[in-house]
């Protein structure tokens, strides 16, 4: 039964846990029987059982995901609104922002009704903290403000945090466990909001056609700079955008909540796109090689370091 137990965990079957709980209680029962002979059993299962604990966090860190993907799109009288008005938006854009969409590929292709990221990279909590590497999954409905981002973050060996950021109905969350299970933040509010609002704008770069969004309007600032404002629900954002001379995103830049010792601060937030940090996914060329930093009153705080390694366009 053990056997069967390890092949479904090493296989990576999220179930794994539930036949295990079933062996420890047999073999507990057992050692029970035959106390004085078979005692130190109990040290073995205690350790399987702390496992358990940690398969049982990943468990519902999951199912929440799948309760959470019920909501991601519910916008398709929103995309074929934008489908028939895509042409004239199109000619309304900034000059840089139409070069952008060009070489993006993007127009020649249908909105998908949601995308599938798979990203790695590294973060810290400080400006001198240790960089930490990190896996992360990402859902996005392009058609409207919706995202759910879950990352493992191997913290020491053997030890690892959860984070969930989502961003659906108009409301964000982050949600961060240690080793899936102990409860370390759960941040929500008007803050969260507005910084989730933000983040799926900015993100925009990954699926070009948001550009077309009847709720985000673009002024051109010169050659290579617009500015886009965005309204959804009763939140309004806006950031700039920075591009090279042939239509490549060199940055984003704008005014995001920034917490810490739990007050929150409106302060620069900057995505930067790498050198040579563009593939395609898709037949879409998109940036895939990006740091982001926050431009604080003492000083820039470059926290993530993040690249984009799969991208899956999902339709019905």
């Amino acid at each position: 039964m053990f056997f069967f137990c390890l092949y479904a965990f090493w296989v990576g079957y999220l179930w794994w846990w539930m036949p295990t709980i079933l062996t420890v209680v047999i073999s507990q029962t057992l050692i029970i029987l035959d106390w004085k002979e078979a005692s130190y059993g109990t040290i073995a299962n205690l350790i399987i059982i702390l496992a358990v604990t940690v398969g049982v966090g990943q468990w519902s860190l999951e199912n929440t995901i799948k309760e959470k993907m019920k909501y991601l799109t519910n916008s398709s009288q929103l995309v074929l609104l934008e489908r028939e008005q895509g042409e004239k938006r199109f000619e309304e854009l900034p000059e840089m922002v139409k070069t952008w969409l060009s070489n993006s590929n993007a127009l020649n292709q249908d909105s998908p009704e949601k995308l599938f990221l798979k990203q790695s990279g590294e973060m810290r909590t400080s400006p001198d903290g240790k960089w930490i590497p990190f896996k992360s999954r990402q859902w996005i409905n392009p058609n409207e403000p919706a995202f759910i981002w879950k990352a493992e973050v191997n913290i020491l060996p053997g030890f690892h945090l959860s984070g969930m950021d989502s961003y659906l109905s108009g409301k964000g969350n982050m949600n961060i466990r240690l080793m899936s299970v102990i409860p370390i933040a759960n941040t929500s509010g008007s803050e969260t909001d507005q910084g989730s609002l933000l983040r799926w704008l900015a993100e925009m770069v990954w699926y070009p056609h948001a550009a077309l969004h009847q709720s985000i309007s673009w002024e051109e600032l010169d050659s290579t700079k617009a500015r886009a404002k965005m309204s959804f629900g009763n939140m309004e954002v806006e950031g700039v955008f920075s591009f090279e001379k042939n239509g490549d995103l060199r940055s984003f830049i704008a005014k995001r909540y920034f917490e810490k010792d739990g007050e929150f601060t409106l302060e620069d937030w900057e995505i930067t796109v790498n050198e040579d940090g563009y593939k395609s996914f898709n037949g879409v060329r998109i940036p895939a090689d990006l740091k982001v930093k926050w431009n604080l009153s003492d000083g820039s705080f470059h926290w993530l370091n993040m690249q984009v390694d799969a991208v899956e366009w999902i339709n019905r």
